[in-house]
């Protein structure tokens, strides 16, 4: 379950009773994640989108990644996947 604050999010796991507290930034790129892009389209639709912050992408767009697949948030594949919920 997503609750979206701004630019930020909480994305809540209801099996585990937990919440995962995004940035903008990692709430921008978790919304990207849909099992058929590949971190480097996602780094590409959002330099497209912050032209500015090109220097930065590859590695917060990795950082994100990494951190969702730790929280169990995404499924790391060819495509990172977002867990199905499950109530």
């Amino acid at each position: 379950m997503l609750e979206e604050m701004q630019e930020e999010a909480l994305l809540y796991k209801l099996g585990e009773h937990k919440a995962i507290y995004l940035n903008a930034s990692a709430a921008a790129i978790w919304r990207l994640c849909d099992g058929n892009r590949a971190a480097n389209d996602i780094i590409d639709l959002l330099r497209e989108k912050y032209p500015t912050s090109d220097a930065s992408l590859q590695e917060d767009v990795a950082e994100a990644v990494d951190f969702l697949v730790r929280e169990g948030a995404l499924i790391e594949g060819q495509g990172a996947k977002k867990i199905p919920e499950r109530g």
